[in-house]
């Protein structure tokens, strides 16, 4: 899982490397290597494909020099080294203690398996897309929806465009949303059918 892994630990980039096989697990010496940065908002999906794309077009670029002899082989440093764990079906429960920016990320990095989810009134609540909410909504409890108009503890109201969920520092804003035994939609849509989803706890 090495690209979900990336986008987990917030790396500003990532990268493919045309290797040598030996007997270890991706431990042979580089031939070439090619960095990216990993745009702010991009999920696993989308960068795996594009590191698809990068990686073919090196190997291209890679194969010719090497059969001509042109390349030197790099051997690996192990300091630094480390491996990547398989992802399972409750790595995608969102606890809503944890703070906005590490649950935006699970959401980015946990599709389209394991996905990212809670509950609401006992049914399953996939959340597909999420971002970092703008304001942080300070005061809004952890879990807790809010929509419409949200007064901070400072007595400001601000505008809420998109659902939000107070977390444990900040809160994330709903953009896709999945229902049990619903498409998914758009977060505001949900609103629409459910509006008394706003107010409400999620997780309970």
């Amino acid at each position: 899982t090495p690209i979900q892994s990336a986008i987990l630990a917030g790396d500003a980039a990532t990268g493919v490397s045309v290797i040598l096989m030996d007997r270890g697990l991706d431990t042979g010496p580089i031939l070439a290597q090619r960095r990216t940065p990993v745009e702010p908002e991009e999920n696993h999906p989308e960068l795996s494909a594009r590191l698809a794309e990068i990686g073919a077009a090196l190997l291209a670029e890679t194969l010719p020099l090497w059969l001509r002899g042109e390349i030197e082989p790099v051997p690996q440093s192990e300091e630094g080294a480390t491996l990547t764990r398989t992802l399972q079906k409750e790595d995608g429960q969102l606890n809503w203690s944890l703070p906005a920016s590490e649950l935006a990320r699970r959401v980015r990095a946990f599709q389209p398996w394991p996905g990212t989810y809670t509950s609401w009134q006992g049914k399953l609540l996939k959340i597909t897309r999420a971002r970092i909410a703008q304001p942080t909504f300070e005061g809004l409890p952890a879990g807790q929806v809010a929509f419409g108009l949200f007064k901070d503890p400072n007595g400001i109201e601000w505008p809420v465009v998109f659902p939000v969920v107070g977390t444990g520092d900040g809160a994330l804003e709903l953009l896709e949303v999945q229902l049990e035994g619903k498409p998914v939609i758009g977060a505001r849509a949900l609103l629409t059918g459910y509006p008394q989803i706003a107010g409400s706890i999620l997780g309970e």
